[in-house]
C-alpha cells in the first residue's frame, strides 16, 4: 500500500508519464471490470502524444505491478481472472495503513487544516476512495473504523459555540466533521508497520526480543544470538553456517 500510495499520489496532471494517476483516479472509478485492451484503448485516447509501443509497455507495467506476486499483488487492489481485471476487493484490514493514506491525501488536499467535512474527503476529485479502490459507502465504513482506533474524531457539523470543540457525531448523522488525530503522516506509517503481521521482519524481530535491545547502552549478546540462529540451520553443528547467518 505504501508503494501504491506513492505511485498514485504524485503529480496528477495528465501529461507524459502520468498514466499511473490516470489509471487510478480516472479509469478505475468508471471501470470496475475491464480487459488490458480496454485500458490500452482508453490510454490511447487520453495520451495521444505517446506512441503505441510506449503505451503498450506502460499498460503492461501498471497492470503487472498489481498482479505479480513479486510486486504488490498482496494489497488486492486489482484482481485478474480469465484475462479480466476487476476492482473492489482491496485488502484494507490494517486501519493504520488506511490512516496513513488518509493523512497523505489530507496533506495534499487540506494542508494544515485540523478538521474538514466528511463530504470533502469523500467527494474530493482524485481522493481517498479512488486511492483505496472502494466506493463512497465503503469509504464511510473505513472512516468509522479509523474513529474506533482514535486515528480521527467524528464530530457534529451542527452550529456550536466557537470557543468549544463540537460534540461527537450523533448516531445517524451523515454529515459531520472529521478531526485528524495525527501530527504527521509518518507516525501513522510507523504504526501501520507495527500492526502488519505480514511485514517481512516481524517474525524475526519478535523472535529476537530479549536478545537485541533498543537501548544504545546495551550491547547485544552475540552468544545468545548464535544459539538462537543455530535453530534455523538444517544441519546443526556446522559452525560455518552459523557464522555466515550471524554475519
Amino acid at each position: 500500500w505504501l508503494i501504491h500510495g506513492h505511485l498514485s499520489l504524485g503529480d496528477t496532471r495528465f501529461d507524459r508519464g502520468n498514466v499511473w494517476q490516470y489509471f487510478v483516479y480516472e479509469f478505475l472509478p468508471n471501470h470496475s471490470s475491464f480487459s488490458q485492451n480496454d485500458l490500452l484503448n482508453a490510454c490511447t485516447e487520453t495520451f495521444p502524444i505517446l506512441s503505441s509501443a510506449a503505451l503498450q509497455k506502460l499498460v503492461r507495467l501498471v497492470l503487472n505491478t498489481y498482479i505479480d506476486g513479486q510486486a504488490i499483488a498482496k494489497n488486492r487492489f486489482l484482481i485478474l481472472n480469465q484475462k479480466q481485471y476487476s476492482t473492489g476487493q482491496s485488502d484494507l484490514s490494517n486501519p493504520y495503513t488506511v490512516g496513513y493514506l488518509l493523512a497523505k491525501t489530507w496533506e495534499r488536499d487540506f494542508q494544515s487544516r485540523q478538521a474538514v467535512l466528511v463530504d470533502e474527503i469523500i467527494d474530493t476529485e482524485r481522493g481517498l476512495a479512488s486511492l483505496l479502490g472502494v466506493n463512497q459507502e465503503q469509504l464511510r465504513q473505513h472512516l468509522d473504523i479509523l474513529a474506533t482506533h482514535s486515528l480521527i474524531e467524528q464530530r457534529s457539523a451542527k452550529p456550536h459555540l466557537s470557543t468549544l470543540k463540537p460534540p461527537l457525531r450523533e448516531a445517524g448523522e451523515s454529515s459531520y466533521q472529521v478531526y485528524r488525530c495525527w501530527e504527521t503522516p509518518i507516525e501513522l506509517l510507523k504504526k501501520a508497520y507495527e500492526a502488519d503481521q505480514a511485514t517481512p521482519n516481524q517474525p524475526l524481530s519478535k523472535a529476537l526480543e530479549g536478545i537485541l535491545q533498543d537501548s544504545d547502552d546495551d550491547v547485544p549478546d552475540f552468544s545468545q544470538f548464535l544459539e538462537w540462529a543455530s535453530g534455523l540451520i538444517p544441519q546443526p553443528g556446522d559452525i560455518r553456517l552459523e557464522i555466515g547467518l550471524a554475519s
